[in-house]
């Protein structure tokens, strides 16, 4: 059990951090990932006036996501720019902790339910509790 859960924890943490698009992402630290740069605007519109641009690998910090579009600080102003061209800044956590709650059946001790969580800790590190209880109580 203690093998399969190590194995499940590992998959979804690679599948929640492989389809989490960059809108979903929490506030902080991020960079430009569009090779030719990104545009600033007043408003989170293609419409809104263009009030700057962020060239390839600038560090924006994301004060709040507004759908497709998060709001940084941009020359001292609040503006806006799409999360689409935006990755994590290296060497930053975007996100602290993911819950996964798990239900089963053991060929030799019958139902049980298992609850991941998995903890994004400083450098990469990624700490794994595991709590597991099957029907009749036991862990």
């Amino acid at each position: 059990m203690k093998h399969l859960s190590t194995i499940v924890a590992l998959s979804l943490l690679t599948c929640a951090l492989a389809s989490a698009p960059a809108a979903a992402q929490p506030v902080g630290a991020y960079e430009v990932s569009a090779q030719s740069g990104l545009n600033v605007r007043s408003e989170p519109s293609t419409d809104a006036p263009k009030v700057g641009r962020l060239a390839p690998g600038a560090r924006v910090e994301v004060l709040a996501v507004a759908g497709a579009w998060v709001k940084i600080r941009f020359q001292g102003a609040e503006r806006y720019v799409h999360a689409d061209y935006l990755r994590p800044a290296r060497g930053e956590i975007t996100a602290q902790s993911q819950t996964y709650l798990l239900r089963g059946t053991d060929t030799q001790r019958g139902a049980y339910s298992l609850r991941l969580t998995l903890q994004l800790q400083a450098g990469g590190a990624v700490k794994v509790v595991r709590e597991a209880r099957y029907a009749d109580g036991k862990v």
